[in-house]
């Protein structure tokens, strides 16, 4: 009986030991990784005397990772693309100074661009009338709930086309998803705004408008979207939030140097968001794209810039 109760005392012991470690572990990790709320205070202040505006609140106090994804833009990826809006078959391909124009027998007009531009025509509408009533119907018509059921067939048409993608030798490990931003209707058309996402965060300005029918077939769609196949790279960890907005301080210097920007910036949002970056073509013609993840700064006056989250370099002013 004493030996079994001599095993119990030290087995409790040992797992008193072990608990102790670990949160001792933890601390040091925190530690490391954690800014004190002193620090992001100090942060506050210091940002403030160059006219940045911000709370201690906006400062989170973990130091973020985030995967790179790779892409292969194929040498016939703008007609590979253009299936996918058309099962009708390819009537003819003209280069632009941008990019391609394709047009199909049934009349289907699709517009690509290097900068993933794209524009879709379906045969027999008038283009003028279409970016009309895109400039109509937000402005006259109803707003919708993105989620009513109502519109599930629109939202499904959709999701069907731009949650497609054109596929690589590769093994693809994941797809972009679109978001539904807005949706209006007005008679028997609907538009509706979609913005591009990687891992649940935004594209960097891919987004889309688009005019449906009442049965929510696509008739007219225009912005700017990747039709890429994802694989997951490496993770990577970012510039924290602290050393970012540093950096984006001595822009900010720079630019009111210049007079080309104002005063006092308030800071609204600090997101992470992900930006294509291309590599260099190869003999076969394909190209390597690299989707990174980036900072985005945004401030209440409508300015935004962009800062790359690995190295730190401006990508937008």
């Amino acid at each position: 009986m004493r030996w079994n109760h001599i095993k119990t005392v030290t087995i409790c012991l040992l797992l008193l030991v072990n608990v102790w470690l670990i949160f001792l572990l933890a601390q040091r990790h925190l530690e490391r990784t954690s800014p004190d709320a002193d620090v992001l205070q100090n942060t506050v202040e210091i940002l403030a005397r160059d006219g940045i505006i911000l709370t201690a609140d906006q400062l989170s106090r973990t130091r973020p990772d985030a995967d790179i994804y790779a892409a292969v833009m194929r040498a016939d990826y703008y007609e590979a693309a253009a299936a996918l809006f058309s099962t009708s078959p390819i009537d003819n391909v003209f280069p632009t100074p941008r990019g391609v124009r394709i047009l199909t027998k049934a009349g289907d007009s699709l517009n690509f661009g290097s900068d993933d531009s794209v524009s879709y025509l379906r045969g027999g509408e008038n283009r003028d009338d279409m970016v009309k009533l895109a400039e109509q119907i937000p402005a006259q018509g109803e707003k919708l709930a993105p989620g009513s059921l109502k519109l599930r067939k629109l939202r499904q048409n959709l999701k069907d086309l731009l949650e497609a993608y054109v596929g690589s030798s590769g093994t693809v490990a994941v797809g972009s998803r679109l978001a539904f931003d807005e949706i209006y209707r007005m008679d028997d058309r609907y538009f509706v705004r979609c913005s591009q996402t990687v891992d649940g965060r935004l594209l960097l300005d891919h987004r889309v408008d688009a005019v449906c029918s009442a049965e929510g077939e696509l008739l007219f769609l225009d912005g700017t979207w990747s039709f890429l196949s994802l694989v997951r790279n490496y993770s990577a960890p970012l510039y924290d939030r602290i050393n970012i907005l540093f950096i984006e301080k001595d822009t900010v210097a720079e630019l009111r140097a210049e007079g080309e920007t104002a005063a006092s910036l308030t800071l609204e949002s600090l997101t992470i968001c992900y930006v294509p970056v291309s590599a260099a073509e190869a003999d076969s013609g394909d190209r390597a794209v690299y989707f990174s993840p980036a900072w985005r700064i945004a401030y209440t006056d409508g300015t935004v810039r962009v800062y790359h989250g690995i190295t730190g370099e401006l990508i937008t002013k």
